[in-house]
């Protein structure tokens, strides 16, 4: 093995055989967005902490809000835009709260489009803080991209690039607390080498 100079086989370096460090690097990068999401989403939950008020003798009445609204409750966010390939991208975000058990509702989002080459992209997800432990749940999925004239992987096991194909690649991370899942999905379809070419 020595000799051979073979890598140790473990998740990471096979992933990394396989996608090359850019596909890898962008997904640290979505990882990274949903931490941001996690620390000032936990500064919207209202906390339970009240100020005491001193105690006099006599009869407790309790005033509040018929609906039990939460401080901050923004029930629907319509988007748009569109990516660095000209996908046309719209969908919604929705029930975005300081506390959740008052609304009974989770944080949801979705965005979906194509264009015109039938390349389509969708990322959805959920952050759900009515459990015992928070969840959050993100899928997202890339479809239809072309492969001509791209390499299938930088490894020397496969040298040589493709002359026709498209690609799939889907992804999803579970977080419950402090346990994380994630899975990634790469799928390459109707591909043919282009064996003309030095590798």
């Amino acid at each position: 093995m020595n000799m051979a100079k073979l890598p140790t086989i473990d998740p990471g370096n096979i992933a990394q055989s396989i996608f090359g460090p850019n596909i890898l690097a962008d997904y640290s990068g979505y990882l990274e967005y949903v931490a941001i999401a996690r620390k000032y989403g936990s500064r919207l939950i209202e906390s339970d902490d009240t100020e005491k008020i001193e105690r006099y003798e006599g009869i407790d009445y309790k005033f509040s809000d018929k609906y039990e609204w939460p401080r901050l409750w923004i029930q629907n966010i319509d988007l748009s835009g569109e990516t660095k390939t000209a996908i046309q991208l719209a969908g919604q975000i929705t029930n975005i709260s300081s506390d959740q058990d008052k609304t009974n509702e989770p944080i949801k989002f979705n965005l979906s489009g194509s264009d015109n080459a039938n390349r389509s992209m969708t990322l959805e997800g959920e952050f759900n803080y009515l459990e015992a432990d928070p969840r959050e749940s993100i899928s997202y999925s890339y479809k239809g991209f072309e492969l001509k004239g791209t390499r299938v992987s930088p490894s020397q096991l496969l040298p040589y690039p493709l002359k026709q194909g498209t690609g799939e690649v889907s992804a999803s991370v579970n977080i419950i607390d402090k346990r994380f899942d994630s899975e990634i999905g790469y799928h390459a379809k109707g591909i043919a080498f282009d064996f003309g070419k030095n590798p």
